[in-house]
This record gives C-alpha cells, structure tokens and sequence, in this order.
C-alpha cells in the first residue's frame, strides 16, 4: 500500500463519523430516558381507572342537576378576593330548610389543588365559608348539600344519590371573579 491511501495509518477513533453516530445513539437513548422519568413524575390524573363507576356518576350527576332545574334553585356566588370569604345566596324550592352546603372547585388539570369550602348558613342569610389561600385562574365549581358532595381520590367526579331531594349545580369560573357568578336558574 502507499502512503498516499487516506485509511492506512489512521486509528478509526480520529475520524468524526464513527463519533458522530455514537454521539447520535447516546442522545437518543439520553433522551429516552428523560423522557421515561418525566412521565413518571408527572402522571395524569385525569385517567380513572375506575370508569364504569364515574359513568354511573356522571348519570347521577345529570339527574341531579336537572332536578335543580326543576326546583328552580339558583345560587348566586361571591368570593372576596381580599379575605377569601365565600358567600352564597341560594332560592329555589326547598332551600329554606338546607344549613350547610359544599363548594368544591376542582383545577382543571392538578387534582391535587382540589378545594372543599364547607358553607354554613348562621341564619335565614347568606351561605358563609372561607378560602385558606387565594386562587386565580379557571376553576369548576360545584355546589350541593354534604351529603351529596365526594369527589374521589383524583376525580373531579360528583357523586349524587339518586333520589327526589338531591340536587347539585355547576359552573365553570375564571378567578379572581369581576362581579358575582349565578349557578342554575336562567343565569
């Protein structure tokens, strides 16, 4: 062979070829497994596992507001952005009798955000409850009497009893609120 042949004489690790697939797999499987971690550390807890019993809720839930629709209940929320102090007006058929009600907002995407506001009605007032902290952005709300009210593990899921007292209503609201926000009635 003579000296003029470019491949006699040269280690392969000096050529920038061999380097430059081997940088490519490493990235690869570099990004592999960031990729692996990542997902692991941020699951979705927006899937349930348990999705025949969110469906039975979900009906539950629809019979719930729409007998809400029928008694004509209709809320009306306020949330004072200074002090977090909830108050809910409530009219409606048969709301004279209810002492306490649950608000839950539910994040939209981090279950673990998840709020209940216990409400309670000292006299023939206002529904009163309080924010431990003050919240910004989009929220779904819902309101309900105790008993009717249990969100789950990572669902936003209501569950309701089906029967002819059970009654809930919904809302999506983006906070801090302008003005006071009417869940049910023709608001």
């Amino acid at each position: 062979m003579s000296d003029s042949d470019p491949t006699v004489g040269h280690p392969w690790y000096r050529y920038f070829w061999p380097w430059f697939i081997v940088v490519l797999l490493f990235a690869s499987v570099a990004a592999g497994v960031a990729t692996v971690v990542i997902a692991f550390a941020n699951r979705d807890s927006l899937v349930s596992e348990s999705w025949y019993e969110a469906g039975t809720q979900i009906n539950r839930r629809l019979e719930s507001e729409a007998n809400a629709r029928r008694r004509s209940i209709r809320a009306e929320l306020r949330i004072d952005d200074l002090t977090g102090e909830v108050r809910v007006d409530l009219t409606g058929e048969g709301v004279t009798r209810v002492r306490q009600l649950v608000l839950e907002l539910s994040h939209p995407t981090r279950a673990s955000e998840d709020l209940s506001i216990p409400l309670v009605r000292p006299d023939s007032g206002s529904f009163r409850g309080q924010l431990s902290s003050a919240l910004s952005g989009r929220w779904y709300a819902v309101l309900a009497p105790p008993a009717r009210v249990s969100m789950g593990d990572s669902s936003p899921t209501v569950a309701v009893p089906t029967n002819a007292d059970s009654w809930l209503l919904t809302a999506t609201l983006y906070l801090p609120l302008s003005k006071p926000l009417v869940l049910g009635g023709s608001g």
